[in-house]
C-alpha cells in the first residue's frame, strides 16, 4: 500500500532538484524534468515560495533557487549536542596546552549558556558547570556574542537594566555598543573580574555550520599573577582552537 502524498512528493522533488543546481532553474525546466503538468508544478512552486522555501535567483528572477526558509528550518534543527560532539576534542586539546579550564558557550535569547566544559588539571583552576547561564552583558564571552547578536537583541539588552555582578562588569550601554565593531572585526573579547571577581577570560568566536557566530570558545583562569606574556599565549592558543573548531563545524 502506497501511503505517500503525490503533491508533497512533487514538492520534495523540486527542492531536491534545485539543491543540485546552485545557479537555479526555470519553472519550465523543472516541469520538463519532472514530467508533472506545468499548471500543477506552478501551484507547487507558488506554495514553496509563499513559505520562503524557494526564491528567485539574485539578478535573474526567472530562475529559482532554494530559499532562506530552508536555512531557518535547518538552524532550528541544529542540536547543541551535535555542536559539542565536534568541538569537544579542540576544547580538550586547548585545555591541555594552556593548563586552564575551557568552556564552549552559546547565545540563547538574552543569555549565554555553557554547553560544555573541559576542566583544568591544575591545582589552581577555575571551576565551571554545564548549564550555567549569564546575561549577555556579563563577561567576555557574553559581550562577544552580544556584539554578533541581531540588532533587536542588542537593543533589548542595552535598554537594561544591566546589573553589575563584579567590580568590572560593563553596565554602560554606550561603552558596550562602542565596542561592538571592534569585537566583530577581531572575533574575540577579553576581560577580568566581570562575571566573577578575580577571574580572567579570553573568548573567541566559533562560527556555526551556517557561518554565523552564536557560540564561542572561552579560556577562563585565575587572573592574579598572570603575566602579559602568559595572557597572550592563552589568547593565541584559544584563537587557534576556535578556528579549528569552526572548521570542524562547517566541514
Amino acid at each position: 500500500m502506497d501511503n505517500t502524498i503525490p503533491g508533497l512528493e512533487r514538492a520534495i522533488w523540486v527542492l531536491q532538484h534545485l539543491s543540485k543546481s546552485p545557479d537555479g532553474l526555470g519553472a519550465a525546466e523543472l516541469a520538463r524534468a519532472s514530467g508533472v503538468p506545468r499548471a500543477t508544478l506552478y501551484r507547487i512552486i507558488r506554495t514553496l515560495r509563499a513559505h520562503d522555501l524557494v526564491s528567485p535567483a539574485i539578478g535573474d528572477e526567472a530562475r529559482l533557487v532554494l530559499g532562506p526558509g530552508l536555512t531557518a528550518l535547518a538552524k532550528r534543527a541544529l542540536r547543541p549536542v551535535d555542536l559539542v560532539h565536534k568541538v569537544q576534542p579542540y576544547m580538550d586539546a586547548l585545555s591541555q596546552e594552556i593548563g586552564e579550564t575551557v568552556k564552549f558557550v552559546a547565545r540563547e535569547g538574552l543569555e549565554v549558556v555553557t554547553l560544555a566544559v573541559t576542566p583544568s588539571m591544575n591545582d589552581s583552576r577555575i571551576a565551571a558547570r554545564v548549564g550555567t547561564r549569564a546575561p549577555l552583558h556579563v563577561g567576555a564571552s557574553q559581550r562577544l556574542l552580544l556584539a554578533f547578536a541581531p540588532p533587536e537583541v542588542q537593543d533589548e539588552v542595552l535598554a537594561g537594566p544591566m546589573k553589575a555582578v563584579a567590580s568590572r562588569t560593563v553596565t554602560s550601554p554606550e561603552e558596550l555598543r562602542s565596542d561592538f565593531e571592534r569585537i566583530t572585526a577581531q572575533g574575540h573579547a577579553t576581560g577580568y573580574s566581570e562575571g566573577v571577581e578575580g577571574v580572567g577570560a579570553f573568548a573567541a568566536a566559533v562560527k556555526d555550520p551556517f557561518g554565523e557566530v552564536r557560540t564561542a570558545m572561552v579560556a577562563v583562569y585565575v587572573y592574579a599573577g598572570k603575566t602579559a606574556e602568559e595572557r597572550s599565549r592563552i589568547a593565541h592558543a584559544t584563537l587557534r582552537a576556535a578556528g579549528r573548531a569552526a572548521s570542524a563545524l562547517q566541514g
